[in-house]
């Protein structure tokens, strides 16, 4: 099975109670159905999405992983989850992830933190859940109640419960990518972070620690970006501005602001390089006057995909449009888009280190020391 679709498949709620079953279950025509309806539904929640200044979001990916490749051990053995299977990156990032790998005991339950990877703005960590008898685990089992404080240096940034999540297929462990997003927060540095989940109602007993270094400067380093600044005028006449394309292993991230303080709904951007090859951004989060964009999934067959911007593409063609919610499941969403202002093309030679380009701001500002 396709790697992207097998990771996509695992963050659709459908009916037939998913979390339970191997997607070999399913009907083809009826999964596609809960593939279409999945991203309608995500479009929908990116219209309530915000980027408050200095905020923390954390949200939960529900995700597979690469669970025919990995050896499934007998009890509650330390079976791995690495980010890259859960973000569908291959070996990508292998150079800027820190293996933790670190199992806590606690109340009924082992919960070890697996891998963590740090970027400017953003933190991935993937962690697994087993029962501490070793028992499977039972259909009710969803591990609502666990709460996630994140701190760093000692700060606390971000707490939430923990929703959604995939049972592996002996039903022994339970697997979670816990994505953080943090607006206006430097994580290109080293840092410390500490992670506790516990049940705030204290009617599940246990709390797991959890204290780990990642370091995102190499990543940080990494990252291409280019300055744009292309504009869209909507129907209701407000402006959106493109302010900045990124580039790197983790993510590809287009951010914007706009003329007023009301978010915009169903605007994205979709790339074809100079080979045909495409890419779609959609909107990620929006408020307080600005937002960004993400390279997603896109329907392609009966396989949705995660096509990148590819490293040796060296212009892009760029179309905005306004998109509409099929009715009817089964539809496809790009049925139903409008073409918003001409299309631009990107020269991807301007793409500059991100590292270099803050340095050239300090100079400008008077800010290096």
């Amino acid at each position: 099975m396709n790697k992207d679709f097998y990771i996509l498949a695992n963050r659709i709620p459908s009916s037939d109670n998913f979390a339970e079953e191997t997607s070999g279950s399913f009907s083809k025509n009826k999964y596609h159905q809960d593939v279409l309806a999945s991203i309608r539904r995500e479009k929908r929640l990116a219209r309530q999405r915000q980027l408050a200044a200095a905020a923390a979001c954390l949200a939960i990916i529900i995700t597979a992983g690469s669970i025919f490749h990995n050896e499934v051990r007998a009890g509650i053995g330390p079976l791995h989850f690495s980010l890259d299977s859960a973000l569908g990156l291959g070996n990508s990032l292998s150079r800027y992830k820190e293996v933790i790998h670190t199992p806590v005991t606690s109340g009924n339950y082992v919960i070890t933190l697996q891998e963590a990877v740090a970027a400017y703005e953003k933190l991935y960590v993937t962690c697994t859940i087993q029962r501490k008898d070793g028992k499977a685990i039972k259909s009710n089992e969803t591990f609502s109640w666990l709460y996630a404080q994140l701190s760093i240096k000692g700060q606390l940034i971000s707490g939430s419960g923990i929703s959604g999540g995939f049972l592996n297929e002996d039903r022994k462990t339970w697997r979670v990518l816990l994505t953080y997003s943090l607006d206006g927060t430097d994580l290109s540095g080293k840092n410390t972070y500490e992670l506790k989940l516990s049940d705030l109602e204290k009617k599940e007993k246990g709390t797991w620690n959890f204290k780990f270094e990642a370091d995102g400067s190499e990543l940080y380093a990494d990252t291409k970006i280019m300055e744009l600044d292309n504009r869209y005028v909507l129907p209701d006449r407000t402006i959106v501005t493109l302010d900045r394309l990124s580039l790197n292993k983790l993510e590809q991230r287009i951010t914007f602001h706009l003329s007023g303080k009301k978010c915009i709904e169903n605007f994205e951007l979709h790339v074809k390089d100079e080979h045909g090859r495409t890419a779609k951004f959609e909107l990620a989060g929006c408020g307080n006057g600005k937002g960004s964009l993400v390279n997603t999934y896109v329907p392609a067959g009966k396989h949705p995909v995660k096509t990148w911007i590819a490293d040796d593409a060296k212009k892009l063609t760029v179309t905005a449009y306004l998109t509409d919610m099929p009715e009817k499941d089964g539809l496809n969403p790009d049925d139903y888009k409008k073409q918003i202002g001409k299309k631009v093309s990107w020269d991807l030679s301007e793409m500059k280190s991100e590292k270099k380009m803050n340095a050239k701001l300090q100079l400008k500002t008077g800010l290096a020391g």
